[in-house]
């Protein structure tokens, strides 16, 4: 039985991805080459180019939309509606995936801090990644009338925004609190009273 090119492509990107992943973590982004990638992922370089023509940039951007994906699951952005506990299964989320991959999201605030211009496009995808997100959020007449999308991005980035700069404070520098629950419950409770206050907070 044949395998479907699709499906090949998909099982060679994601194994660019996860020896990119690995990489980063062994090594740190900056020291790691595309020669690297080939190396550990066992795939020609012509086929590396051939999924991702900008190289090693185009790598971490998508390794990026996955992460964030993960992170903004769609769902919780639509149910959590002032509801406690969805709040904090969905801040719980964001500590969770952080804590697990440590290694690798010191790699790449290490590229973040160090290239202005690779800041600025991840900027840039993360800012189209919210319009997509909001348009989903829209489709639905009965999720926060009131908002404009203009607004709802706003909201949604201070929201992840104000969560993952407490998280990778508290992980990646010196922690604040004295445990990620305690983290956890702080950051539930700041959210919900912006939520509360009309999302008075960014205006």
């Amino acid at each position: 039985m044949k395998i479907k090119k699709k499906t090949l492509d998909r099982n060679k990107t994601k194994e660019i991805l996860d020896s990119f992943h690995e990489l980063v973590i062994e090594k740190g982004y900056n020291n790691v080459s595309i020669n690297d990638i080939r190396n550990k992922s066992k795939i020609a370089l012509g086929t590396i180019y051939k999924h991702f023509p900008q190289g090693k940039i185009a790598i971490i951007k998508q390794k990026l939309i996955d992460i964030t994906r993960e992170q903004l699951k769609l769902e919780k952005f639509l149910t959590f509606n002032n509801d406690p506990d969805s709040l904090k299964e969905f801040i719980s989320n964001l500590v969770k995936i952080q804590r697990k991959d440590d290694a690798f999201y010191r790699g790449i605030t290490q590229a973040l801090i160090t290239n202005p211009l690779f800041f600025q496009e991840i900027h840039e995808i993360s800012n189209e990644y919210y319009k997509k997100l909001v348009k989903k959020i829209k489709d639905d007449p009965t999720q926060y009338p009131g908002l404009s999308e203009e607004i709802l991005i706003k909201v949604l980035k201070f929201i992840s925004e104000t969560c993952n700069a407490y998280i990778q404070r508290h992980m990646f520098i010196s922690p604040i609190f004295d445990s990620d629950e305690e983290l956890i419950g702080f950051l539930t409770k700041l959210i919900q009273l912006f939520i509360e206050n009309e999302f008075k907070i960014i205006f």
